[in-house]
């Protein structure tokens, strides 16, 4: 937010115009509020797109472990750069930079071979802070079809699931319950940031369903998985933004 300072001096005085002069004589001070808009197109939303394209390519069959590897490690950390690019001169949400850094943890430890329920652990984390931020954001506008909409999709993934999760049906309920608690409070931000929590839901529902369903571990399966979690970290991101400069926007105007 950029705060510029408009001074009035003699060339206002009431008497060269011929008003009632004012009830505190002097000159005035103006503080007059511009916000600029999230900037979508820079080098880092760029890189972040490549490395989306690129992790995505790396899923069909053939293709090196490497590449899988550090695009898939490159993903988030290529978001974050582009969502500090987006507002320069400001400082984006805490909460959202934190939502980030718990969803790299977790995309690190989900690429290891014995991490999937610290894996987990830091995705939930991730989701909380979503929710954290999104529920202010958002308060005031309805929330029950939502609400009831991805119960639903709660309550068919654990009957789809259930019976294959054994022991871990606790800590993925768990999880569930709270990312359908933030796809269900991200539906009532506006079109973005509905979007971006349905497309979580459905990247860790089909993630979900490739670990632990047979006959559901095919390379297409992942290419979607992935491109919904990309879409989903990068709809998340910008629609907060975006949130946030409307809200911005309408402080100014009330305060003016």
């Amino acid at each position: 937010m950029l705060c510029q300072l408009s001074y009035r001096g003699d060339r206002h005085h009431p008497r060269r115009r011929g008003a009632r002069p004012p009830s505190v004589v002097g000159p005035t001070v103006e503080l007059v509020t511009t916000t600029a808009a999230p900037r979508a197109l820079t080098p880092a939303s760029a890189a972040f797109a490549i490395a989306s394209l690129a992790h995505l390519v790396s899923l069909l069959p053939g293709m090196p472990e490497a590449l899988n590897l550090a695009t898939k490690a490159a993903i988030v950390p290529l978001l974050t750069a582009a969502v500090l690019a987006a507002v320069p001169g400001r400082r984006p949400p805490a909460l959202l930079l934190a939502a980030l850094g718990a969803s790299f943890a977790g995309d690190l430890l989900l690429m290891l071979p014995d991490a999937f329920l610290g894996g987990v652990a830091c995705f939930l984390v991730a989701q909380a802070l979503y929710l954290s931020l999104l529920l202010p954001r958002t308060t005031g506008r309805p929330l029950l079809l939502p609400v009831a909409l991805y119960l639903a999709a709660f309550a068919g993934l654990l009957a789809l699931l259930g019976p294959s999760l054994g022991a871990l049906l606790p800590a993925l309920a768990v999880y569930g319950a709270v990312l359908c608690a933030m796809g269900a409070v991200a539906a009532r931000g506006g079109l973005v940031l509905a979007l971006g929590g349905a497309s979580f839901v459905v990247s860790d529902a089909l993630l979900a369903v490739a670990k632990f369903v047979p006959g559901w571990d095919r390379s297409a399966v992942h290419i979607v998985t992935m491109a919904t979690y990309c879409a989903a970290q990068a709809l998340l991101a910008w629609g907060v933004l975006r949130l946030d400069l409307r809200r911005a926007r309408t402080a100014g105007r009330s305060a003016g």
